[in-house]
């Protein structure tokens, strides 16, 4: 997301609404992408009202329109399912390929695409020893070849992109707390908490009845998934091994955000869920269709009816992080360098870089006058755990350590080098 920011500004500038474009174009593309997915996996009907459903999903609108990366993995998730899908139906080289690419772009962006690419590998591994593939493939062992060097390269080209962290910043990125496993006899109750507050932060802005109603949906689409997909292996399974898999390999402290990437594929779940009793009445598919649309159309009106009244009251309040942005702007000489855990920098570089051009005060070298230190005080980081990290390294005085400022749990300190 650094690399997206970076080009983001260099190309089209730093003000505000360029910067969360990638975002808001990524949730754009998932509704045609979740049309695509439902129409290939159950009907056109399910395409359609998946991709109202995620139109109008509040925590999708959310995601888009923040600088954050976890709506572009949500993208790439469904767009490997096409692609998986088609892959499955079809032998092609250039779309084993493309997956390979695409997979590899989103470990990049986000380590937590690991869960969308282990669910497509079970997939499509599981689809195999149904025989649920192409006749284009020769043999089951013909399209594992392709499955196993897919996967392996997918993993070379990650390892290669992540190669320069792992060379100069390997510190930052296996102490970042997301990668630190949460321990054995805590994770039950933490991952049901998280369950809970996913469920509750997702479920609180949509009416009840439509809860209950997207629940009986997903019921449907899995019961009756032989008499009406397309496939033989009910994604549903896959979702939930897949997921299990990589909890028990990472145990992630995740937060709902994580699991944003799970959202339109439960949707596109939803609608095949509430299409197939429709198409059941023997109505005609014109009628059908129109059903559907009234259907969109509801939902649209109470999307509507949701957000328009609250779009005045957005921006609330500066975030902690904005605000430290901005003191530091005013605050800030020549030769000060900003020191700070790496995996907070994103989130300060990016509300500096809206204000301007600072990008060479976070640069960490040794001609420096002064260090303004910045200490996030969350997920275990304290001064001393910071201290620890640069004092000695950037042979820093603890004697003129000083605190400057506080926005929440941010502290900003001064320190000059040693004489």
């Amino acid at each position: 997301m650094s690399l997206i920011l970076n080009l983001t500004f260099r190309i089209f500038g730093g003000e505000l609404w360029v910067l969360r474009m990638p975002t808001y174009l990524a949730g754009l593309l998932m509704i045609p992408a979740s049309y695509v997915l439902g129409k290939n996996l159950y009907s056109s009907s399910t395409g359609m009202l998946s991709a109202v459903a995620v139109a109008v999903f509040p925590e999708l609108i959310q995601f888009s329109s923040v600088f954050r990366g976890y709506i572009i993995v949500a993208l790439l998730t469904l767009l490997g399912l096409i692609l998986g899908d088609k892959l499955r139906r079809e032998k092609n080289r250039f779309g084993w390929a493309v997956l390979i690419i695409l997979f590899t772009l989103g470990l990049y962006t986000i380590p937590t695409m690991l869960f969308p690419f282990t669910i497509l590998y079970y997939w499509l591994l599981f689809s195999v020893f149904v025989n649920d593939f192409g006749s284009s493939y020769e043999s089951k062992q013909d399209f594992l070849s392709y499955w196993f060097s897919s996967g392996i390269l997918t993993g070379l080209a990650t390892f290669v992109l992540y190669s320069p962290i792992l060379l100069f910043s390997r510190n930052d990125l296996f102490n970042h707390h997301w990668l630190i496993p949460v321990p054995w006899d805590v994770l039950p109750n933490r991952m049901w908490g998280k369950f809970l507050n996913t469920w509750a932060e997702w479920t609180a802005p949509i009416p009840e009845l439509l809860v209950w109603l997207g629940i009986v949906g997903i019921i449907i689409s899995f019961i009756f998934h032989r008499k009406f997909a397309k496939h033989k292996i009910p994604l549903h399974i896959v979702f939930v091994v897949g997921i299990s898999t990589m909890i028990l390999i990472q145990r992630p402290n995740a937060w709902p955000r994580v699991w944003s990437f799970t959202i339109a594929p439960i949707l596109v779940w939803v609608a095949a869920g509430i299409i197939f009793p429709l198409s059941n009445f023997k109505i005609r598919a014109w009628f059908l269709d129109w059903i559907v649309i009234g259907i969109a159309f509801i939902i649209l009106l109470w999307g509507a009816a949701q957000h328009i009244p609250n779009l005045s009251t957005y921006p609330v309040e500066k975030s902690k992080a904005e605000m430290t942005a901005s003191y530091l702007q005013t605050e800030l000489h020549e030769n000060d360098m900003i020191l700070m855990d790496g995996s907070y920098a994103p989130f300060l570089e990016y509300q500096m870089l809206i204000q301007g051009d600072f990008s060479k005060n976070f640069i960490r070298d040794y001609n420096f006058e002064r260090v303004l230190l910045i200490v996030v005080t969350k997920n275990g980081e304290s001064l001393d755990t910071v201290w620890k990290k640069f004092g000695e390294k950037y042979k820093l005085d603890f004697s003129t350590l000083k605190i400057l400022r506080y926005f929440g749990n941010y502290e900003v300190y001064e320190v000059f080098p040693l004489q």
